[in-house]
């Protein structure tokens, strides 16, 4: 624990210490004028007023402010809805408040290879996922807080597509979001990845009609399949987009070579589908893909979605004190989810997360995510979020800036070795 030990010494000297209730939500960062570091300066005019228009900002700076500036999230129980947050949406794109794209690659150049063009989707920081979304887990307010959400086949027994195509259907909104869903898993069932032809156009017809819609914007082959012929699985995509049903397509859970052979197979002939992203586990407690996926993404030109970026909720520092009845970790059904993080290594890489958070005077979480979305190749995390509550949070970490000292200490505590051959000197 030495290591450790000495990280969290640094992290504590840069954000200064524990602060009072008095200067809560004060965020450090680099390049202001005095100290050891200076106060995160308000929005602008302009998004500020937009974000209070909202309900969700409300700055206490004055125009003479000093160190001692403050901002705190403000979401009014009452007052918010769907069709208001996603009207807020619109607003913040035409605002120009950061929203990230997502490179979708379109076309193929046939006479080198190489990418010719890319249709840019705009979508925001944070992805809602829906892996456990069940009419009784359900919340309008989150589910149309995010304008990208994604799902699976196989998430909640099919449940989890069926309410998010009530919902999208309810709120007249499939057009403001993009519909990401897989297919390929088969749980409990002796064949547990099945990526042959038949299951998975079957599946995606299936997904369809649970959504309630013509299209998804995005399939994502959920794993690798061993005993498929790659030729087979990735003839179906083609087929699928082809027939209009599937705008792009993805994969998940692919390490670096699985990636590389799909992305390869597909720009070899014009007019196959190109894959258009990869979607994989990434957290300050589990940054194995930097090993080889994120780098074959970025060479091949494929965005990256992080799956469970709070590290299944252990960043959340929910789990420090014992494991809560009512939690992931106190469940029967996902416990064993949950529990490869409940170790040395992970408690020491937590206490550093909420070191910094209290310092930056934000939530774990919002540091967490800030973190993720920040690294390098990444698109955007995906998110679980099932209350207003965790919309709100995950929202705020769209609002933080760490700072350069934060983010390398947090590197250094989370670092893992890369060994040969990835890392040659």
């Amino acid at each position: 624990m030495g290591l450790l030990d000495n990280i969290g010494r640094r992290i504590s000297s840069i954000v200064g210490g524990t602060r009072g209730p008095e200067e809560s939500r004060v965020a450090k960062v680099p390049g202001a004028a005095s100290g050891s570091g200076s106060t995160r300066v308000a929005p602008d005019a302009k998004t500020a007023a937009l974000l209070r228009s909202w309900g969700i900002y409300e700055s206490r700076v004055g125009p003479s402010a000093g160190p001692s500036q403050t901002r705190r999230a403000l979401w009014p129980a009452d007052g918010l809805t769907p069709e208001t947050i996603i009207d807020a949406q619109r607003s913040a794109v035409s605002s120009g408040i950061p929203l990230r794209w997502v490179e979708l690659i379109d076309q193929i150049d046939s006479r080198d290879g190489h990418y010719a063009s890319c249709t840019r989707q705009r979508v925001s920081d944070v992805i809602k996922g829906t892996w456990r979304l069940t009419p009784a887990r359900v919340d309008d307010v989150s589910i149309a807080s995010m304008n990208f959400i994604d799902t699976a086949d196989v998430y909640s027994d099919g449940e989890a597509e069926r309410i998010l195509g009530r919902l999208l259907a309810d709120l007249e909104v499939r057009d403001e979001v993009v519909v990401a869903t897989k297919a390929v898993s088969r749980p409990g069932t002796e064949r547990r990845f099945d990526a042959s032809r038949g299951h998975l156009l079957s599946s995606l017809d299936k997904s369809l009609r649970r959504l309630g819609t013509d299209h998804v914007d995005l399939w994502q082959l959920h794993a690798w399949d061993p005993w498929t012929p790659l030729e087979e699985t990735l003839s179906a995509v083609d087929d699928a987009v082809r027939a209009g049903k599937v705008r792009y397509a993805g994969v998940s859970n692919y390490c670096g070579w699985q990636t590389a052979a799909a992305a390869v197979w597909q720009a070899a002939v014009p007019g196959r589908a190109p894959l258009a992203s990869n979607q994989v586990e990434y957290s300050l407690l589990n940054r194995g893909v930097e090993r080889e996926a994120l780098p074959a993404a970025e060479e091949l030109g494929l965005g990256v979605f992080a799956w469970s970026p709070l590290g299944r909720g252990v960043l959340t520092g929910k789990y420090r004190n014992g494991v809560p009845n009512d939690s992931r970790g106190g469940s029967a059904a996902f416990s064993q989810f949950v529990q490869p993080y409940f170790n040395e290594r992970s408690r020491g890489i937590v206490d550093a997360v909420h070191t910094a958070a209290e310092g930056l005077s934000v939530t774990p979480t919002e540091l967490a995510l800030a973190w993720v979305r920040d690294r390098p190749g990444v698109t955007a995390p995906i998110v679980g979020v099932r209350t207003l509550a965790q919309a709100r949070e995950a929202f705020a970490s769209e609002l933080i800036e760490l700072p350069a000292e934060i983010r390398s200490a947090l590197d250094d505590v989370s670092a893992i070795d890369l060994g040969y051959p990835d890392r040659q000197r």
